[in-house]
């Protein structure tokens, strides 16, 4: 399958996610969504609130995709259709997005967590940061099966799963 992926959407991925510590935002042991419509500005998301596996599930397969990345190819601007899921109690995000049209299209799957590295500036002291990986997938099925895996913590399959897939990227997310 040919599809370009553009700049927009590595933009998309290192500025997207919000998944600041659950302390900050007295959400313990709780999952939140967003939306990202196509040709949004990229710090512009839809806070939809708390949600659940199945009504996520619901969500993702309702979401209009195609005719997003439609829309978002006749403006050629802002970013591609996403939808987020935040952990706050694990501090991660999921996130899936689309590119393509609606004859080729591909699915991006962002995992965002907490990476050490070590600080090259000054003493070189390990800093936490977030770190954003992105998976390239066509099947829906597979990105709802990753969702099953990251609303039920089970996160060494969910990494183990994506790593079976195309890697597209990774960089450090500069969403705080």
């Amino acid at each position: 399958m040919k599809y370009t992926l553009t700049f927009l959407t590595i933009v998309l991925m290192i500025t997207s996610c919000n998944i600041e510590n659950s302390k900050t935002n007295n959400i313990v042991d709780k999952f939140t969504w967003e939306v990202q419509l196509a040709g949004y500005d990229y710090e512009k998301l839809d806070e939809k609130g708390e949600i659940r596996l199945e009504d996520f599930i619901l969500e993702f397969e309702k979401f209009p995709w195609i005719e997003q990345i439609e829309g978002r190819n006749k403006i050629q601007e802002g970013c591609s259709p996403s939808l987020f899921v935040n952990d706050h109690k694990s501090s991660t995000c999921l996130w899936v997005s689309m590119t393509g049209d609606k004859k080729e299209y591909v699915y991006l799957i962002g995992y965002v967590y907490k990476k050490t590295v070590k600080d090259y500036y000054g003493p070189g002291n390990p800093k936490e940061i977030n770190w954003v990986e992105i998976y390239l997938t066509d099947d829906a099925e597979l990105v709802k099966r990753c969702y099953n895996l990251f609303f039920h913590r089970e996160t060494v399959k969910l990494v183990k799963r994506l790593k079976k897939l195309e890697m597209y990227g990774e960089a450090e997310s500069l969403q705080q």
